[in-house]
C-alpha cells in the first residue's frame, strides 16, 4: 500500500472558486402568492436582464447552511458553481424552459426570439467572453428564501439585487393554503423538510410545528405565514448596513398603485433601464392600477386561487378574503394570528395608503 493512502478519503481545507462568470444577479423574492410573477416578467423586460429561472438549487444550499448541515465556505463555493453554471448555460439557451404554458417559459419572456436564436448559435468555449462582453444579469425567482439567505448575500456582495415582495396576507391565505392541499408531502414538493417527532413538516413551519400538524389547510397557511414573517424580519434586522443596501423591499399594493419610485429604485440597482417592451409589461399587467385586485386574468393564477374581486370597495374585499377564510373552518388562534399579520403589515408599510384600508361610510 502507498504510504498515506488511507488518508486520501479524507481531506480537510476550505473549498474556494475564486475565478466567476457571473457579475451580476437580482433575485426576486416573496411568500407565495405576494406577486411576484408580475415582477419577474418586468424584470426580465430590462436591459441586460436575463431569463426569469427558478432555482430549487439555490434555496437548497441555503436551507442546509441554516440547518447547519454546510460549513461557510461550502455554501458560498456551491452557490458560485451553481450560479456560474446557471448564467453559462442560460447565454446557450441549454438551460431554457420551452413548455409553452409556464411562467417561466421562453414564450412568457418579453424576448422570446432571443432565446430560440441562442439555442441555435455557438456555444461552450465562446460564452465566457460573451458574458464579459454582454454584462448579463441573471434573473431568480425564489420562495421564502430571504430569511436564510446569509450565504447569498455573503458571496456576492454589492453584484447582488435582492428584491422582497410583501403583500396584504390577506391576498395570499388562500394561495398558500392551496398549496398546503396540493404539495404538501407529495413528491413533486421539492422544498426542505426535517423531522419534528414523528413526522417531517417544511422549513417554513420552524417554531410552529404542532399549530402546523394539527391544523386545517388554512390554519397550516397563517402559522407557515407566522413563522416565515418572524424569521425574516429578524434576518432583516441583523443584517449588516452594506448588505441592506442589497435589499429592496416592495409592497405589491404601494407598487401596481405608484410604480415609478420603485422603479427607479431597481434600475439604479441594476445599472441598467426599461427596454422597449417595459411599457407593454406594465400595460399587459393593469400596472399602475386605480384596484388593487385588479390582475389579469390567467388560468395559472385561477389554479393558484385568484378570481375576480366581488367588490368595489377595498375594505369590504378584505372583510370577503378574511370571511372566506373563517368559512373554511379556521380555529381562533389562527384566525387570531391572521388578523395581528393584516394589522401589522398595513402599520408598516400602507400608512401613506390609509384610506385603502377605511370603512366607506354607507349612504
Amino acid at each position: 500500500m502507498i504510504a498515506g493512502a488511507k488518508d486520501l478519503n479524507k481531506r480537510s481545507g476550505e473549498v474556494c472558486r475564486h475565478q466567476s462568470l457571473l457579475n451580476q444577479l437580482v433575485v426576486v423574492d416573496g411568500q407565495p402568492g405576494c406577486g411576484k410573477t408580475l415582477f419577474t416578467t418586468l424584470i426580465s423586460s430590462l436591459d441586460r436582464v436575463e431569463i426569469m429561472n427558478y432555482s430549487t438549487e439555490l434555496e437548497s444550499i441555503c436551507r442546509m447552511y441554516a440547518f447547519d448541515k454546510m460549513t461557510d465556505d461550502a455554501a458560498k463555493f456551491m452557490i458560485k458553481v451553481k450560479l456560474d453554471e446557471m448564467i453559462y448555460e442560460t447565454m446557450m439557451s441549454r438551460r431554457t424552459n420551452f413548455r409553452y404554458s409556464d411562467l417561466s417559459s421562453v414564450f412568457s419572456n418579453p424576448l422570446p426570439l432571443r432565446y430560440i436564436k441562442r439555442a441555435f448559435k455557438k456555444g461552450d468555449e465562446i460564452i465566457p467572453e460573451k458574458i464579459k462582453k454582454e454584462r448579463p444579469i441573471l434573473n431568480l425567482t425564489t420562495h421564502n428564501l430571504l430569511m436564510d439567505s446569509k450565504p447569498l448575500f455573503d458571496a456576492y456582495e454589492d453584484q447582488l439585487t435582492f428584491i422582497e415582495i410583501v403583500r396584504h396576507p390577506l391576498y395570499m391565505v388562500k394561495q398558500q393554503a392551496l398549496n398546503m392541499k396540493r404539495l404538501f408531502n407529495m413528491p413533486r414538493d421539492f422544498v426542505t423538510y426535517y423531522q419534528y417527532q414523528n413526522a417531517q413538516v417544511p422549513f417554513f413551519t420552524y417554531g410552529y410545528e404542532k399549530e402546523f400538524l394539527q391544523g386545517n389547510e388554512f390554519d397550516k397557511a397563517i402559522f407557515s405565514m407566522l413563522s416565515v414573517h418572524q424569521r425574516t424580519e429578524l434576518f432583516k434586522k441583523n443584517l449588516e448596513d452594506h448588505l441592506k443596501a442589497r435589499l429592496i423591499t416592495i409592497p405589491f399594493e404601494c407598487f401596481v398603485l405608484n410604480p415609478d419610485a420603485y422603479l427607479k429604485q431597481i434600475y439604479q440597482h441594476l445599472d441598467t433601464d426599461e427596454s422597449s417592451v417595459t411599457k407593454k409589461i406594465m400595460k399587459k399587467n393593469k400596472v399602475p392600477r386605480t384596484k388593487l385586485a385588479n390582475g389579469i386574468d390567467l388560468p395559472i393564477y385561477r389554479r393558484c386561487g385568484w378570481q375576480p374581486s366581488k367588490s368595489d370597495n377595498e375594505f369590504e374585499e378584505l372583510e370577503l378574503r378574511r370571511q372566506y377564510a373563517i368559512d373554511q373552518g379556521i380555529s381562533e388562534q389562527a384566525l387570531h394570528v391572521l388578523d395581528q399579520l393584516s394589522q401589522t403589515y398595513e402599520k408598516q408599510y400602507l400608512s401613506d395608503y390609509d384610506w385603502i384600508w377605511k370603512e366607506v361610510e354607507k349612504v
